[in-house]
């Protein structure tokens, strides 16, 4: 697998306008290609004044500092540091594209023929609130997508499904939590005016203890909004949860 880590973005220039880098702010994601090669990549890009700041993160190596960059207009140039890891000083990648309301797409400018090919990352369920819903509705297997910056998800949580059932009346069943924590039995729930609230307890402990994640959200009639804690030191992770 071809390593690569994003560990810089620096500036090309400083010349645009708020209005125009205030379009890349947010959280991005989808693939590096190289020599037929694809990596799952994103960043966490933050606009303060005139700098474009965040994180990257390119196929499992680990996240990096975003320091600056340039926008003018739909067009964007950045420079990445690519590191081997040990004490290699990286090579400097250079990267040009182009950027709209929802992509980003960049190529890098050396030999090494890098591109990244970004969407703006949104929630997808946007029907009504679904304030008559009851703990039958939700019965079956649902799928979440996470919506939320990419530096505040659980690293050991890549892929998360819910297999919900009904007890007593009560919504119950198994959230499936990726390798770690798990398959973790869902109770504490709650569903009241749309909104929809449980715990998921894991079985299988670490050095902290069992894993214990919180559930909190909304019920719309195209699926869920949920939000993820998974301590009490975490931010929030937010998350988009549709039948299968």
């Amino acid at each position: 697998m071809l390593a690569v880590k994003f560990v810089a973005l620096s500036v090309l220039g400083v010349s645009f306008s708020p209005i125009e880098a205030a379009q890349i702010a947010g959280t991005w994601e989808g693939t590096l290609l190289s020599k037929g090669e694809s990596l799952s990549a994103g960043f966490d890009l933050d606009v303060k004044g005139d700098g474009v700041t965040g994180a990257g993160f390119v196929g499992g190596w680990g996240y990096s500092t975003v320091s600056d960059g340039r926008v003018d207009g739909d067009h964007v140039w950045l420079a990445v540091i690519r590191r081997f890891g040990g004490d290699e000083p990286g090579v400097r990648l250079e990267f040009r594209g182009t950027l709209t309301e929802k992509s980003l797409i960049l190529r890098s400018a050396d030999p090494a023929d890098y591109q990244l090919t970004l969407r703006l990352l949104e929630s997808e369920v946007r029907g009504p609130l679904r304030v008559s819903a009851l703990p039958n509705d939700l019965e079956g297997s649902w799928r979440a997508r996470f919506t939320g910056r990419i530096g505040d998800r659980p690293k050991m949580i890549g892929r998360a499904t819910f297999d919900f059932r009904i007890e007593d009346g009560r919504l119950t069943g198994v959230a499936h939590l990726d390798n770690w924590p798990g398959d973790c039995p869902i109770t504490e729930s709650m569903i009241e005016h749309g909104r929809i609230s449980f715990t998921a307890t894991g079985l299988r402990p670490s050095s902290g203890g069992i894993p214990v994640l919180h559930f909190v959200g909304e019920i719309h009639a195209d699926g869920l909004k949920l939000a993820m804690v998974f301590s009490s030191r975490a931010a929030p992770v937010p998350m988009d949860v549709t039948g299968q």
